[in-house]
């Protein structure tokens, strides 16, 4: 019996003086049976599961029954908002929570009546609300043995310092002492990009539709979440049906999750009512045991064999020789996805806000519309979420989609030569160059203007700096390093974000930072700019203030996502550069902009120039644009953006070009850690786990977050009075290899978990399908394991290694950087007591 059923049989007899009525015993119990008793006997309150009370307020007058009554009290699980919201009408909403391992947790009753499901936990009980990230806490109960006179005598662990509920909570917007039940920490779903959800508020809205009487979320290490709903008894409703009728809640339920949470119709799954959901006593959902239930057709659902047609009700493709009925189709089926009008063939969809989760079930749309017409001719496996990245508009999928169709289509495309390939991809280059950089003035107009009253070649003791991005890794380090510098008198904080502020401040303190500069006016100030509008979205004061008072740029801000096409950094991030460059020329102090730039923007150099030429520390124009990174819009985009700046730099725009390499975890001990989702901190959580670690992962010229910062601030200063372009490639001049750092992570765990912990080296390409052999499935597998979520990483690490000796790996002119800054000139190579410091940080 739980502790809700011991409570309802002890003490509420005892304590409250009542009579307690249960249903027959060899009935279950349900909301009908409920109503049923009601109507026999004066029940003055009903105290139920969440399932019961909503299965209750379905029977015909229940609202009436509910008005009799002086409250309804639940627990076990969250109720259903739409069914809490009617009861309220009516009476009193309660709740309770508490475990068998800690009794009961008191609580006081939120007012006024509409925040019913929220907890106010009771001061005496001394509940300790931890974050997890920023938004959601934990119900933690740390240990004080003066308490036990009100805990439960069963606290676990009488040496433990405290008891993790694994209950999540939110604060309420607008009381910060009362909590919603958000989830359980074992409930989070991990999708196969990293991105975390908890289902439990979605199921929630969702289960309360009069036709279902349950709903689980699910979509661990899977691209998109998926939804599974059962029916209620009695309901004999198709498959289509049901999607039609409940989508409207689903709907709801996705205006309030996360993006990524999202639930599209392809991926709905209703329940046979053979198979209905597992269930404990108290009419809890079972969850693991009832998707174990469906793991098979939720197989078939993800792999587009179920509900192959994923285009609903949208209009067929009648004619695939016909581009413009392909276009129609497109129009309609982004319409669908973004709520709004592709009406321009030429509009980026990025730019509408499509993102990834769309992305995919996009493409598994038009997979579904063009299948019919292929009659096996075509592999419709090529058309995937790729193919809308790199063709991100009406105009160019329409055609893609065309020529693919078209009986032989793929050798068509294949018959395109890598020449061609190139010379298109030169063009789209050049164009965007061209259309920022072409209406810049001459250098002779500039200065005939009399732009130099207070500009460049002027002594500054102290720099005003505008700095973007500040919200990423190396943006806070920037901000940080900035603030703590006596010669720099302020920083202007421009952030496409709103809530920069509240993101920093969290991110100061984890670092151990001083946060109380982030309060000075003074010294630093947050601005919200669209980068991509003129005058950054700014009021005419706020930017005539940073042209009169700005010193330097440092451009940080970029969207990194490695999926997206050239064309969609151009409206808000190539642009942007533009603008920066028109805030540069009107500005009296010719404020230097120091441009985050990437290595990725000269990534494929040893292809065109060979491995023996390092890349040269000079501006782009006298080099073909064959030197980008191919097939990687991200490090076109920032090649894009160096020839435009460089352009600029003709017209009197000090500019100063800087191609980061891999940014690394800080040396400082306590500065927070290298970010333990990205690949490296992955890679050893992995081998940790899997005791096995690859050997090569080629050569090392990784630079420290925090020493990179330095180097920054440095090259500000260096350039301050300077007039003229200035390049750097930021990687570290002292290399190591990681075959020589391996032994470091080996000695680290062993010296921790003694000689039972063996890491084992082996060939990268062994140790990526050692982990194509986990099931995905496997939930604590899979987060053990994290580099299991981007295997296609490694493997394109592993197919580097392959083609290119570790001593042909492309290298950099790094002699001005060693000149200008005296951190990267006291830099040393990352060393075994570098890696040493990473794995105390991360702590696995």
């Amino acid at each position: 019996m739980s502790v809700a059923g011991i409570v309802s049989i002890t003490v509420v007899p005892l304590f409250f003086d009542a009579t307690v009525v249960y249903g027959p015993v060899d009935t279950p119990a349900s909301g009908e049976i409920a109503s049923k008793i009601m109507r026999c006997l004066t029940i003055r309150a009903l105290f139920t599961p969440p399932t019961i009370l909503e299965e209750f307020m379905q029977e015909a007058g229940s609202l009436e029954q509910a008005a009799t009554l002086d409250f309804a009290l639940f627990a076990g699980g969250p109720l259903a908002p739409s069914c809490g919201d009617i009861i309220i009408q009516a009476t009193e909403v309660y709740q309770f929570t508490g475990s068998t391992e800690i009794g009961i947790v008191p609580t006081l009753t939120p007012k006024p009546r509409e925040n019913w499901n929220y907890f106010e936990w009771h001061p005496v009980y001394e509940c300790k609300m931890e974050s997890i990230d920023g938004e959601t806490f934990e119900l933690v109960i740390p240990r004080n043995d003066s308490l036990d006179w009100i805990r439960g005598k069963c606290f676990p662990d009488r040496l433990a310092p405290e008891w993790r509920t694994k209950d999540t909570y939110r604060r309420h917007p607008a009381n910060r002492e009362i909590w919603r039940f958000h989830g359980r920490t074992d409930d989070i779903i991990v999708l196969s990009n990293g991105e975390k959800f908890s289902p439990v508020s979605q199921e929630g809205i969702i289960q309360g539709h009069s036709l279902l009487s349950g709903a689980l979320l699910t979509g661990q290490a899977r691209a998109q979440a998926a939804l599974l709903v059962e029916l209620r008894k009695g309901v004999t409703l198709s498959h289509a049906e049901v999607i039609e009728q409940i989508w409207p809640t689903v709907e709801k339920a996705n205006s309030l999750a996360p993006a990524h949470a999202r639930i599209f119709r392809s991926k709905i799954l209703v329940t046979s009512p053979e198979t209905p959901f597992e269930r404990v006593g108290k009419g809890t959902v079972k969850r693991k045991e009832t998707l174990a239930l469906y793991a098979a057709p939720f197989d078939a659902l993800y792999d587009g064999v179920k509900n192959g047609g994923t285009t609903g009700d949208l209009p067929a493709v009648d004619n695939i020789d016909d581009l413009a009925s392909i276009r129609r189709f497109l129009q309609a089926h982004f319409k669908e996805a973004l709520q709004t009008d592709v009406t321009t063939e030429d509009t980026d969809f990025f730019d509408l806000g499509l993102d990834s989760v769309q992305t995919i079930e996009l493409a598994g749309g038009i997979r579904a519309a063009f299948e019919p017409h292929v009659n096996g001719q075509t592999s419709m496996k090529s058309i995937s979420p790729k193919t809308i990245y790199a063709h991100p508009t009406i105009d160019s999928l329409s055609v893609y989609l065309h020529s693919l169709a078209k009986p032989n289509g793929n050798s068509g495309i294949r018959e395109n030569t890598a020449h061609s390939n190139v010379e298109r991809r030169t063009q789209r280059m050049k164009h965007l160059v061209e259309k920022y950089a072409k209406d810049l003035p001459s250098k002779a107009v500039s200065l005939l203007d009399g732009d130099l009253q207070i500009g460049y070649g002027q002594a500054k003791e102290r720099l005003t700096v505008i700095l973007t991005g500040t919200t990423g890794t190396l943006g806070i380090w920037l901000l940080h390093t900035l603030l703590s510098d006596q010669k720099v008198s302020k920083v202007y904080c421009l952030d496409r974000s709103a809530d920069a502020r509240e993101r920093n401040l969290k991110s100061f303190a984890e670092r151990h930072f001083p946060v109380s500069s982030l309060y000075d006016g003074t010294k630093c100030e947050f601005l919200q700019a669209s980068f991509g509008h003129p005058h950054f979205g700014l009021g005419s004061e706020q930017f005539t203030e940073l042209s009169q008072k700005v010193d330097a740029v440092i451009h940080n801000a970029w969207a990194v996502n490695f999926n997206h096409s050239l064309e969609s950094f151009d409206a808000v991030h190539i642009r942007g550069v533009r603008n920066f460059i028109n805030f540069s020329l009107g500005s009296p102090r010719k404020p230097r902009i120091h441009f985050v730039s990437s290595i990725s923007s000269v990534g494929n150099w040893p292809a065109v120039h060979g491995f023996n030429v390092p890349v040269p520390t000079q501006g782009l124009d006298r080099y073909s644009y064959d030197v980008a990174q191919v097939d990687l819009g991200y490090g076109e985009s920032k090649h894009v953006s160096e020839r435009i700046l460089e352009r600029a730099s003709q017209s009197g725009v000090p500019v100063s070009i800087l191609r980061v390499g891999q940014i690394a975890g800080p040396l400082a001990v306590d500065g927070g850690c290298w970010t333990k989702h990205e690949w490296l901190p992955s890679l050893v959580r992995t081998s940790k786990a899997l005791g096995r670690i690859p050997a090569e992962l080629g050569v090392v010229d990784w630079i420290p977050v925090d020493k990179l910062a330095e180097t920054i601030k440095d090259l500000v200063f260096a350039n301050a009075e300077k007039a003229s372009l200035e390049v750097y490639n930021l990687v570290n001049p002292r290399v190591s290899s990681w075959s020589d750092l391996v032994p470091a992570v080996q000695t680290f765990y062993k010296d921790l978990h003694g000689s039972s912990s063996t890491m084992e080296t082996i060939p990268l390409d062994k140790w990526v399908e050692a982990l194509e052999r986990i099931d995905l499935n496997n939930r604590d597998a899979v987060d053990e394991m994290p580099s299991i979520k981007i295997l296609d990483f490694y493997k394109a690490i592993g197919e580097s290694l392959s083609t290119s000796p570790i001593s042909n790996i492309a290298a950099f002119d790094t002699d001005n950087l060693s000149r200008e800054s005296d951190t990267m000139r006291n830099l040393r190579s990352i060393d075994r007591e570098t890696v040493t410091i990473w794995l105390r940080q991360w702590d696995y």
